[in-house]
């Protein structure tokens, strides 16, 4: 269970950051 929600924010991160460098920002 542990793992799993590491993942999932592992994988929420990854989007966010994907999603700001698709905007033109520099990911921090």
């Amino acid at each position: 269970m542990l793992t799993r929600r590491r993942e999932a924010a592992k994988k929420n991160l990854v989007m966010r950051v994907y999603k700001k460098a698709e905007s033109g920002e520099t990911a921090v």
